[in-house]
């Protein structure tokens, strides 16, 4: 429209043109120096956004075709499934496991019955309403299904888990099960559904409208007469990343390094292809004299070169070398590339190549440390509040349907085990700070993902096991000492002598 009445006015009034566009390149100019920042200006060094919307709708417009793009390169490209691969195995290991704890001292016995009741709970495979991942083996799928496509979703069954007894099994169902057209009110209650998911006024999600099976295998006419159905939402787990306030659907981790992934995936096509041709040393048979008289007619001439390939032209023949291209000084780029997508991922360039040639105790724990705190955030903003707790609430009404009510317990997660890189560097700083008073063993016991009420019963279990016999260990500090002499007898232990001579 604008072009149009400049050239109305250009028509009748040149001048008036001329002057017109001097006037709107001077009001350009100044708009591009009152910007303080490069970031926020548009000129050459200027920075060009593609446009912004809420959270809520950016997932609306991006969720499918970035689920999809992330789900093949999985399948397709390694450093992809690498990335996922490191992220899921770094974060929940062999599993987050349930520590119970009574609130009270005299339920410490109840603690340990409910205990081995949800370990066994956990420990089977009847928890997962297809019979096929124990309570860790789903940690790991749910957070998988979290990194590669989004987000995962968990409905409650109150079926009975044979082994345990306890009235409920876990369904896990991808984001795809969530009905991402379903938009609107709900007629029934007047709540806002926005991608599949139920609002009441205040904003909380009261429901999840579910498709009782999933869409994309269905065909193109079947799709259409699929209807979903709302779920309550205290019967739903819907687990994402909520990376912006208003976000309501789950995106693909790493959404910024897929390009830089893709385009390494062809840059290393590319030189594998430049690597076979630098293989070929192609000879080439030429004529050197007028030809006269010469009854060969040669080899028949190939559509491709191929590795030590010598073409005979004919008679009166020379000898002619192509010259391969060179293959140097790639390494170098592949590997920063490799550096920046391990950073968009949150996990280090050893963890997503395995590459350990230049790593020493320093930099391997100063990466490792790194990489710590992030699994560390994802699992405490994550997969515990959003997962784990929602399944331990479940776990405390099924208690309560069988009779064992355990209101009075609360439900500590504990990370899974770490190794350590090199026990003799680690171990003695560790045990300082806690000779110093600056980290209570308990504290020590749980980042190394063991559990401390059950190592001090194993250590009581195991003191009263040598006692009975009466051994002495070198590995026993209340009897000797770290520099292998024998301590003064405690009178406890003197009581018990005497008593087992009684």
């Amino acid at each position: 429209m604008s072009n149009f009445f400049e050239n109305v006015i250009g028509f009748f009034s040149p001048e008036a043109a001329l002057r017109r566009e001097i006037n709107r390149d001077a009001l350009t100019r100044l708009k591009k120096t009152n910007m303080h920042y490069d970031a926020t200006g548009s000129g050459r060094r200027g920075y060009r956004a593609n446009g912004d919307a809420s959270a809520a709708s950016i997932g609306r417009a991006n969720l499918i075709t970035a689920r999809k793009n992330s789900r093949d390169m999985y399948r397709n490209n390694a450093i992809y499934k690498s990335a996922v691969d490191a992220k899921t195995y770094h974060t929940v290991a062999d599993g987050i496991r349930p520590d119970l704890r009574a609130t009270a001292k005299n339920k410490k016995k109840k603690a340990g019955q409910i205990q081995e009741l949800v370990n066994k709970w956990a420990n089977s495979q009847s928890c997962d309403l297809f019979g096929l991942n124990n309570l860790f083996g789903l940690q790991h799928l749910g957070w998988k299904t979290t990194v590669s496509s989004g987000e995962m979703l968990i409905v409650r069954q109150r079926t009975v888990e044979p082994k345990s007894g306890i009235p409920l099994q876990l369904k896990m169902l991808e984001g795809d099960y969530l009905d991402h057209n379903r938009e609107g009110t709900n007629p029934d209650n007047g709540n806002q559904i926005i991608q599949g998911v139920e609002f009441d006024d205040d904003g909380k999600a009261v429901g999840y409208w579910l498709f009782d099976e999933n869409p994309s295998d269905a065909g193109v006419l079947r799709r259409f007469s699929f209807k979903s159905r709302r779920h309550d939402a205290k019967n739903v787990i819907h687990m994402f990343d909520c990376e912006r306030p208003g976000q309501i659907r789950g995106l693909p981790k790493g959404l910024a390094s897929f390009t830089k992934i893709k385009n390494l995936e062809e840059f290393q096509d590319a030189r594998l292809e430049q690597m076979k041709v630098s293989a070929c040393l192609v000879g080439a048979v030429t004529q050197t004299g007028n030809g006269i008289g010469n009854s060969d007619q040669g080899d028949p001439l190939p559509e491709r070169m191929e590795p030590g390939l010598l073409v005979r032209l004919g008679q009166g023949q020379g000898m002619a070398f192509n010259q391969p291209p060179g293959i140097s000084g790639q390494h170098d780029f592949v590997t920063e590339e490799l550096h920046h997508i391990a950073a968009e991922w949150g996990i280090t360039y050893q963890a997503l190549v395995g590459d350990l040639k230049q790593v020493n105790f320093t930099s391997g724990r100063m990466g490792w440390l790194d990489m710590h705190r992030r699994i560390t955030n994802d699992r405490s903003r994550i997969i515990i509040p959003m997962m784990l707790d929602r399944i331990w609430e479940w776990l405390q009404e099924s208690l309560e349907l069988i009779g064992r009510p355990v209101r009075d317990l609360e439900c500590h997660w504990i990370s899974p085990r770490r190794d350590m890189f090199d026990p003799q560097k680690e171990i003695p700083p560790l045990v300082k700070a806690i000779r110093a008073g600056l980290k209570p063993p308990q504290r020590a016991l749980l980042e190394q993902g063991d559990n401390p009420d059950l190592i001090a019963k194993q250590y009581a279990e195991w003191n009263d096991m040598i006692d009975a016999h009466k051994l002495i260990l070198d590995s026993d500090p209340r009897r000797v000492s770290g520099a292998g002499n024998t301590n003064p007898t405690t009178p406890e232990m003197e009581d018990d002598d005497e008593k087992n001579d009684d």
